[in-house]
């Protein structure tokens, strides 16, 4: 029997998974949020979103005994939150099973038909490939700038003697001395605007 998670979003792992939207008024949120609902469990899915890892890893990490997180994962499994994603070995040599997430992100939305979670599941999917395009092209304008003036903030070094250290002539300084920043904010905030925008309209 497949999993909620299978059935409703892609199974792929890591920065292409596609993002997986669960109707909370459906028999599948039940299981999702069964599996979620204790905080070792929630936990413990933060621990293998941020970097998957095998169970006695995620034991340490979360300083809990290897039964109560296989507990957990067994769970969490079932509901296709998470999935074995590689094998590593223990120092001892014996293949150990690596866990990953199963889909990211999970949306939770109210009386979701099909159409409207494809729909929620292209949105997201846009916005995330959205700031990662806006990411690198903030890095490149940060780096060519930096060449350019030779250090980035250092050109407005050394600060105007006699201002205290939280004024705002400072501040203003250093953001403008980091326009790499000041363009994925900007692009961020343009690119959310739009893509509410377009969830209105749908």
């Amino acid at each position: 029997m497949s999993s909620p998670i299978a059935r409703l979003g892609s199974k792929s792992f890591g920065s292409e998974a596609e993002p997986t939207v669960v109707d909370v008024n459906g028999d599948d949120a039940d299981t999702v949020l069964d599996a979620l609902s204790s905080d070792t469990a929630r936990a413990l899915y933060c621990e293998i979103n941020e970097e998957p890892a095998p169970p006695s890893v995620l034991a340490r990490r979360l300083d809990s005994s290897v039964q109560n997180v296989h507990y957990h994962l067994s769970n969490l499994e079932s509901a296709g939150l998470v999935q074995v994603v590689g094998s590593d070995y223990s120092e001892k040599g014996n293949e150990m099973d690596v866990y990953g997430v199963a889909a990211d992100p999970i949306v939770l939305a109210a009386d979701a038909s099909e159409e409207e979670r494809s729909t929620l599941r292209r949105l997201l999917a846009d916005w995330a490939t959205g700031v990662a395009t806006i990411g690198l092209v903030s890095v490149a304008i940060q780096l060519l700038t930096t060449r350019l003036v030779g250090g980035g903030s250092g050109v407005f070094e050394p600060a105007s003697p006699g201002l205290p250290e939280d004024a705002v002539l400072p501040w203003l300084a250093e953001a403008v001395a980091a326009p790499g920043l000041l363009f994925f904010v900007g692009g961020v905030a343009v690119l959310t605007a739009a893509i509410l925008a377009e969830t209105v309209r749908e």
